[in-house]
């Protein structure tokens, strides 16, 4: 099994990589143990299989699978085309979403790769998202998991041999030197799969240096000390960026694959990445007129020569004509009033954006003083595994009851710092768009005077949902800290009988069950708190980027007003059809997004939305009220003006 790493989580793997791996050892022990001969080849790939899936079902039921079709899709869309490459065909990949805030992937044995919610809310664009899941079919096809646990359970038994022999101390010091070189292994594997992810995602078409881009923001800001080396399950960032671009893939990529990868990108309406990638391959040899005609096609795309005939040669449609310049003076004139409110809305915004930071700064330092004193209690943990009581089955409901609420306790801070990140990344997006908004002065580039006012009451109330946000988490951190101060003290006592034996078994273990009662509440509390502000935030990034997306076609030429349908096309994978016929009513290109990702994800036609529709509600707004989930709209924008600002024609 392997986990990407990630600076919110450190380098060791979390509580549920951490039972995981106990779950599928027992097994795997069991069921070599039952065999009595050493595996076969094809009896290690059942057995893999099988420790596999039952993980995988483990996983899913404790955190949930991705409900929303559009978002499920899209990861295992991509997951296909990279595991079609994959050298290994003795098992089948599933790749799923789960319901999960720490940005995290996981490979287990038999093919089953799993991507956090959280994760799909970091990655930039398609490209970084088949890195991931590239490195992580790398561990399936190196069987870094199967590997890892049949390391294990030999080592446990040599461990007990030398226990048996040379007593305590000496169990003690092979236990450290296993670990030791469990982590060197972890860290030969993780390069291993990075290597082998350039590969895999070049050959299914999607540009390696997305892995680049990735380990890129997970770089950690200070140099780890030798110690934090040591002990760390994944290289530092820097070393693995260094060993990835040695790769063949990037110094010397052959002509084929950087054809392949631009084919992929114009087919989506990245041109630009895909010009790139065609005069790159241009540059390898001699004049190729089906590549010459390819870097036409995407030049006559953005409308940068022989716009018409080329584009009709092509068989997409011809660009609109350029409007009269008497036209857009007029509206804009029009508009002014309405520019002069986003000129508003842009000033309290920035005053807005000051008390983020001040209380953004308080509510971190306030929720890594609550995450410092959470590892405390992650380490009382393994210490009350001891069962000091045997089987007292009293006993043990204590301790599970612990080990449930401290769970919880660590879900809620992750899910608190996640809700500050959507929050900062809201305001930032939000003042942006109105400073962009602010700045169109341009009569032949004019934004409308619906669109502005649309802009300056969206804007308005992402700000205002933004400091709601952290208001929300802030009043959350307080019953987080005392729930986890009470389990800490609990899980403690639990252990006191190695020391002190308790005079009352029975009646001690009821009042520490009282104690977990209060703790029970204070969570019930925060967990209101934190879904709270954690929907502000969400809903804010999504308003804000969907301003984003209707400045930058408000802003754009006939030829990227096309490229950028053309992005939504491909993202949403919906007709032009649908998309003109909601423009061609009034929609602005970022409603006519959200109502079109409404009707995917929820399998429904547009007109019952329309009808649910409220005078003075956003369509981000409405979309949430019949059941689309404001993080879904905020991750699908997100990733479209991720491409969409890579897309604006040069010159």
């Amino acid at each position: 099994m392997s986990a990407l790493p990630f600076p919110a989580a450190g380098n060791r793997p979390g509580r549920t990589w951490r039972l995981l791996r106990a779950v599928v050892t027992s097994l795997l022990a069991g069921l070599l143990l039952a065999t009595g001969t050493p595996a076969s080849a094809g009896l290690e790939t059942a057995l893999e299989k099988l420790i596999g899936r039952q993980a995988a079902v483990a996983l899913a039921e404790q955190f949930g699978t991705e409900s929303d079709p559009l978002l499920a899709d899209w990861v295992k869309r991509v997951g296909d085309r990279v595991s079609a490459v994959s050298p290994r065909k003795d098992v089948r990949y599933r790749i799923q979403v789960i319901e999960m805030d720490e940005p995290n992937a996981l490979a287990l044995p038999g093919g089953y790769i799993f991507v956090t919610k959280g994760l799909l809310e970091f990655i930039h664009d398609d490209d970084e998202l088949a890195s991931i899941i590239a490195h992580e079919v790398g561990h399936v096809v190196g069987r870094h998991g199967i590997r890892h646990i049949e390391h294990q359970i030999l080592a446990a038994l040599l461990i007990s041999q030398i226990r048996d022999r040379g007593g305590e101390m000496a169990g003690l010091g092979a236990t450290l030197l296993d670990a030791l070189l469990a982590l060197q292994r972890s860290r030969k594997d993780e390069l291993a799969a990075d290597r082998m992810s350039v590969e895999y995602a070049a050959r299914a078409g999607y540009d390696p240096a997305g892995l680049l881009s990735f380990f890129n923001k997970i770089r950690r800001p200070d140099k780890p000390s030798w110690l934090d080396t040591l002990f760390a399950t994944h290289p530092p960032a820097e070393k693995r960026i260094e060993h990835a671009q040695k790769s063949s893939y990037f110094h010397s990529p052959s002509r084929e694959t950087l054809i392949a990868i631009g084919d992929r990108l114009a087919s989506e309406g990245r041109y630009n990445k895909a010009l790139e990638k065609y005069r790159e391959a241009a540059k390898q040899g001699a004049d190729d007129a089906e590549l010459n005609e390819k870097i036409a096609l995407a030049l006559a795309a953005q409308g940068r020569q022989s716009e018409t005939m080329a584009l009709q040669a092509s068989g997409a449609s011809p660009l609109a004509p350029a409007p009269s310049p008497e036209a857009p003076r007029r509206a804009f004139e029009e508009a002014m009033p309405a520019h002069q409110a986003v000129l508003a809305v842009h000033r309290d915004l920035s005053e807005r954006q000051r008390l983020l930071v001040e209380s953004g700064q308080r509510t971190q330092k306030r929720l890594r003083s609550a995450s410092q004193r959470h590892e405390w209690t992650r380490r009382l943990e393994a210490a009350m595994l001891g069962m000091p009581q045997g089987l007292d089955t009293r006993w043990i409901y204590v301790a599970a009851r612990c080990l449930a609420l401290s769970t919880e306790v660590d879900s809620l801070l992750r899910s608190g710092w996640r809700g500050v990140r959507q929050a900062n990344a809201a305001m930032h997006r939000a003042t942006a768009v109105c400073a962009q908004a602010a700045s169109e002065t341009d009569p032949a580039r004019y934004i409308s005077r619906d669109l502005l006012s649309s802009i300056d009451l969206d804007m308005e109330r992402a700000g205002k949902e933004s400091i709601e946000s952290l208001a929300r988490i802030d009043r959350a951190i307080p019953d987080l800290a005392e729930a986890d101060r009470i389990v800490a003290g609990v899980m403690a006592d639990l252990n006191s009988p190695y020391v002190v034996p308790w005079a009352n078994p029975w009646g001690h273990l009821a009042a520490l069950e009282g104690f977990l009662q209060h703790a029970s509440s204070c969570l019930r509390r925060a967990r209101g708190h934190v879904e709270a502000g954690l929907r502000y935030a969400t809903r804010a990034r999504a308003r804000s980027e969907r301003a984003a997306l209707d400045i930058a076609d408000a802003a754009a030429s006939p030829a990227e007003h096309a490229i950028f349908r053309t992005l939504v096309r491909t993202r949403l994978g919906v007709t032009d059809t649908a998309i003109r016929d909601l423009v061609g009513r009034g929609h602005s290109l970022g409603d006519a997004t959200v109502m079109l990702l409404y009707t995917r994800s929820a399998g429904e036609s547009v007109s019952g939305l329309e009808a649910s529709h409220q005078a003075g509600a956003s369509w981000v707004e409405t979309a949430e009220r019949m059941g689309l989930s404001p993080e879904t709209q905020a991750i699908v924008l997100r990733l479209l003006n991720n491409t969409i600002a890579e897309e604006k024609i040069p010159g």
